[in-house]
């Protein structure tokens, strides 16, 4: 393959209601930093934590309710971290039949982040 054909990591884009109050809780629930806003007043946006970044969108593209999969070195201490946080754990760690330990959260707007640790980390 080309070298100008590479590929980077996908940015999911997640339709919320209310992008400050998501900042809010990708920040303090979830530990991610607020990276950029853009927009008056702001309808669209970055979070990110280590490698994970996520786009936020106020309204626009998509629809609330997606998945995404972020791998995490030590998903045990994360959900300790968000359980102390307040975060909404839908599924707490689990061994998963295809090799991987998962925990699943949600936003304030349903999407779900699926956190695991595994092969792929």
């Amino acid at each position: 393959m080309q070298e100008e054909a590479e590929l980077s990591c996908a940015r999911p884009i997640l339709n919320v209601h209310d992008l400050q109050a998501s900042f809010r809780y990708y920040r303090d629930q979830l530990g991610f930093e607020v990276d950029w806003e853009d927009g008056e007043p702001a309808d669209f946006g970055s979070v990110s934590r280590g490698d994970a970044i996520v786009f936020l969108c106020e309204g626009c593209q998509g629809t609330p309710g997606a998945w995404m999969m972020v791998f995490a070195r030590d998903v045990d201490a994360l959900h300790s971290e968000f359980v102390a946080n307040d975060a909404r754990i839908r599924m707490a760690p689990k061994d998963m039949p295809w090799g991987i330990r998962e925990m699943h959260v949600t936003d304030l707007d349903g999407n779900v982040i699926r956190f695991g640790t595994g092969d792929e980390e």
